[in-house]
């Protein structure tokens, strides 16, 4: 189901073209109801065509966000399913001394990777990442950047490579 359609009543409010100028160039505080933060969201984001990080402030609530975004962005946006990525929080609490889960491993590690690769290397198909992450999930360390692009190898369709040298 695709709800973009309602997203024009935001864009017909004075305030909205306000705050779509307003964005980027100085910290916004929208005091918004809980139902119209993500429709507000979406429209923005596919107005102003730029990457996006919608913080929740809770992992229940950014699931949601994930589930949702979906169905507000306009279907002949140029944001795929795959390019919206969740960034969760590990499940351990900080204090605790326990392993994260693989998935959530994976997901975060998939999520800085394609901000990162999308930053060094913007091709002509270059596709502006929308990530939903929790308060939490943001305050928790993953890995450093030089570390993560030191460990990183670029693979290439038809280029050929050792499987020794990933390893």
């Amino acid at each position: 189901m695709n709800l973009s359609s309602l997203l024009a009543a935001f864009r017909n409010l004075p305030e909205y073209a306000d705050i779509a100028q307003r964005i980027g160039r100085e910290a916004i505080s929208l005091n918004l109801p809980r139902a119209v933060r993500l429709p507000f969201a979406a429209s923005l984001i596919a107005e102003l065509n730029r990457p996006a990080l919608i913080i929740a402030a809770h992992t229940e609530r950014a699931l949601s966000f994930n589930e949702e975004i979906t169905a507000w962005l306009p279907s002949n946006f140029q944001h795929p399913t795959s390019n919206i990525q969740y960034f969760p929080e590990p499940n351990p609490l900080p204090y605790e001394h326990a392993p994260w889960g693989p998935r959530t491993i994976h997901q975060r590690l998939a999520t800085l990777s394609t901000l990162i690769s999308n930053l060094q290397s913007p091709s002509s198909n270059y596709q502006l990442p929308i990530t939903i992450t929790s308060a939490r999930a943001l305050f928790t360390r993953t890995l450093p950047k030089r570390d993560l692009l030191a460990a990183s190898r670029p693979l290439k369709i038809g280029s050929s490579l050792r499987l020794e040298k990933l390893l």
